[in-house]
């Protein structure tokens, strides 16, 4: 089974910060899992899955407020039941900002009932 990966360039200004009440914080964080979510979705498909999310542990570096960053996810492991990502992200020197896993479970996507519109 092949490793995927996935990478982004992300702009992170003022504009986009999120609010600081929000423990998550990071709209790099948050592009990131949607990343990783769209590709772990991808590579379950083909068997009638999707995963969603069951786990994420964010390690937050340093603080940015205006930088180009660098949002690298990586697939440590894919399973039959579940998937674990790697994010790293990076300001535009290299420096790291934050870094974090995902833990996703692979689950049946829902048949839908007769009669019911599809979407």
């Amino acid at each position: 089974m092949a490793t995927h990966r996935k990478d982004a360039r992300v702009d992170h200004v003022p504009s986009v910060r999120p609010d600081p009440n929000d423990r998550r914080r990071g709209a790099g964080m948050d592009l990131a899992r949607a990343g990783e979510r769209a590709a772990a979705d991808r590579r379950v498909a083909d068997r009638g899955q999707f995963a969603v999310g069951v786990h994420n542990e964010t390690d937050f570096i340093r603080a940015v407020t205006d930088a180009r960053l660098s949002v690298v996810a990586e697939a440590l492991q894919q399973g039959r039941v579940q998937q674990l990502w790697e994010v790293v992200i990076r300001d535009e020197r290299g420096v790291l900002v934050a870094r974090g896993t995902l833990r996703l479970q692979n689950i049946p996507r829902p048949v839908p009932s007769a009669g019911a519109p599809e979407r």
